[in-house]
């Protein structure tokens, strides 16, 4: 896009300290000599969302000394504006210094297109890559997990108070509609007012906001002014991971590891790739007793006295337990890796989003919308003083968003047909328990009315890359429509035993024919969206999809330009090991005694809603059940 062309000129304002400097300063290292002759009670592996969330938790009992192995680097904050500045967001996905850049196999049901897969690569992972939406799921959909076996805690009431420890809210305005045109009425007392993660609601608005709400409503979209406190059905302002005093994103490395800084019993070690975790011989269950890594093409050890803890997200963190010999026997026997542990869903029961785009072309003269920021350089220059003076303006602006289930729009009895086309493709599939439970439940939630189906976010500018391209020059708004209880599930396992080589990841789209319709719906109800006043009055016409004269047309522009929503889940899953879950409660991987996961892969089951706030919260309850069981 061309605002990526600002990035240089926001470089010569900022005052950036050396990287040298920074690392010095900020506790970190790159000596990966010295970090193998160390001894820590805990090796984290991945520093990103939850691991560096965890680190900062653990490292406050002084008994412990805790290791970080983190691939990336640090981004002092100030130093990449493509890590800080709201607008810039999706920009860094091709970045190799803050991306793996990883992509799809191909996609058998999408004419084998190989998709895009970002992963944050950098101290802090993908809470420095995304889009900074800090939304949380419906009651309902956390406390489902007690029906798939789970216990613990793991639940709305027992997440809840971990989802507020991570956050810091700046209070504000929650309705979707610029200078409250309705009274505010959010509960202030679900909101976290201490915790790291600066969080706030977006306080400056395009001009096709206000516009975009009124049709929404008036199509039957219900406005929701408290989407914090167990139900985020309806539209509304969403919360961001935005600090408000800078305008800048905060993520985990600026929240949890810029404060603990001075801690000395907390060591980070970038630009290190893990190859697998160590055992000790002939010890059951199996006790983790170190790590192996790589940094520049020299192998080292490191040694755990107490655990080692897998924090290295949905793709990777099945990626190292095949590595180390626990997943399914027969890939590790076809890859010459002895197994340690046989647990075949290891992989397993990936879960994701996905989403498909349709733009709309603005009437002359438009609203101020993000085209602006691209189409006249004065307003552009501008909005950057106003967003380095007063950390406000359009380089801080981020969606609204909404999530409905699909009665909101579409009758009941449509809905019915496809519950029954559901079920007959599910009759034609080899299912697991697992699988079938967490079936049963999505089509209960489809008929059920209650849970979100469909998620209509509003970006306000042009989308490049489809089959219409942006005319240079003229504004658009683009209405997205994403995908949220999916029926298809995926897989992501190693394709060779060398840890430099990445895993394969197949999300599986669209293997159920549910998977595409529910986009359908969502461009028709886009369509809808945008043909209602006072939002059509802007529009001149439908740019994508464009030209659909039948039902094959509109499938194929979904199969062309489906995209994931970056919310992966669900590799190693919690749930009881009968039901071919990889973790317990207690987040130990079964048949081990000192081996944990800490990140989205434990997720069981996909939810209606962006996933950072409650990954957070996973790492905040994992020190928790961490320091409780050591005793400290």
């Amino acid at each position: 896009m061309l605002l990526r062309n600002l990035v240089p000129v926001l470089a010569i304002w900022i005052d950036f300290a050396s990287n040298a400097k920074a690392l010095a300063a900020y506790g970190l290292t790159k000596d990966a000599r010295l970090f193998s002759q160390q001894s820590f009670d805990i090796i984290i592996v991945g520093g990103g969302t939850a691991g560096i969330t965890l680190a900062a938790r653990l490292a406050k009992s002084t008994s412990l000394n805790i290791g970080v192995l983190e691939a990336g680097e640090f981004v002092p904050p100030g130093q990449n504006s493509l890590v800080d500045t709201p607008a810039f967001a999706g920009q860094s996905f091709t970045d190799p210094n803050l991306s793996w850049g990883f992509t799809t196999s191909p996609q058998t049901h999408l004419d084998n297109r190989v998709l895009l897969y970002p992963r944050g690569k950098m101290l802090g992972g993908s809470s420095g890559l995304n889009a900074m939406a800090w939304v949380r799921p419906r009651q309902e959909e956390l406390d489902i997990w007690s029906r798939l076996g789970i216990q613990g805690g793991w639940n709305w009431q027992g997440l809840l108070p971990y989802m507020m420890k991570a956050e810091n809210v700046s209070m504000g305005n929650s309705s979707a509609f610029p200078g409250s045109h309705y009274p505010s009425g959010f509960d202030s007392t679900v909101l976290g007012r201490k915790g790291p993660v600066q969080v706030s609601y977006d306080n400056t608005f395009s001009g096709v906001q206000t516009p975009f709400v009124e049709s929404f409503i008036r199509v039957g979209a219900t406005l929701n002014e408290n989407p914090e406190n167990g139900n985020n059905i309806g539209v509304f302002n969403s919360q961001h991971s935005v600090d408000v005093a800078t305008g800048n994103r905060s993520y985990a490395a600026t929240g949890y590891f810029v404060p603990n800084q001075g801690q000395t019993n907390l060591l980070v070690l970038t630009g290190s790739r893990v190859a697998r975790i160590n055992f000790a011989q002939a010890i059951t269950p199996l006790l983790a007793n170190g790590v192996e890594f790589i940094v520049a093409g020299t192998t080292y050890s490191v040694k755990a006295t107490r655990e080692v803890v897998l924090a290295a997200g949905t793709v990777q963190t099945p990626q190292i337990l095949e590595l180390s010999g626990i997943g399914n026997k027969n890939l590790l026997a076809r890859l010459n890796i002895s197994t340690f542990l046989d647990i075949p869903t290891v992989g397993e029961n990936l879960q994701e989003h996905n989403s498909v785009p349709s733009t709309f072309l603005l009437k002359e003269p438009a609203p101020i919308t993000l085209d602006a920021l691209s189409n006249n350089a004065t307003f552009a220059f501008e909005q950057l003083q106003q967003y380095l003076l007063n950390h406000t303006g359009l380089f801080t602006t981020l969606p609204t968003y909404s999530y409905h289930p699909l009665q909101t729009f579409f009758s009941s009895a449509s809905v019915a047909a496809l519950v029954i086309e559901i079920l007959a493709e599910l009759a034609t599939k080899t299912l697991s328990p697992f699988q079938k439970l967490q079936a049963e439940i999505q089509i209960e939630w489809l008929l059920k009315g209650k849970v979100g189906q469909i998620e209509l976010a509003p970006f306000a500018g042009g989308i490049p890359g489809l089959p219409t391209p942006v005319i240079p020059g003229r504004s658009y708004i683009s209405l997205v429509a994403f995908g949220q209880h999916l029926f298809s599930r995926g897989s992501v396992h190693i394709k060779s035993a060398s840890p430099l080589d990445a895993p394969i990841i197949d999300p599986n789209f669209c293997d159920f024919t549910f998977d595409r319709k529910i986009l359908s719906l969502g461009i028709d109800l886009a369509k809808r969206v945008a043909a209602t006043k006072p939002l059509a009055d802007l529009i001149e016409t439908v740019a994508n999809p464009a030209n659909i004269t039948s039902e094959e047309d509109l499938n194929r522009y979904i199969i062309g330009n489906i995209a994931p929503e970056y919310n992966a889940i669900g590799t190693a899953a919690l749930a009881p090991k009968a039901m071919g879950g990889v973790v317990g409660d207690d987040l130990l991987v079964y048949g081990t005694s000192n081996l944990r996961i800490v990140d989205a892969s434990i997720i069981p089951m996909h939810l209606a809603t962006h996933i950072q706030s409650l990954v957070y919260a996973i790492a905040e309850k994992a020190a928790d059940i961490i320091i409780a069981e050591h005793d400290l």
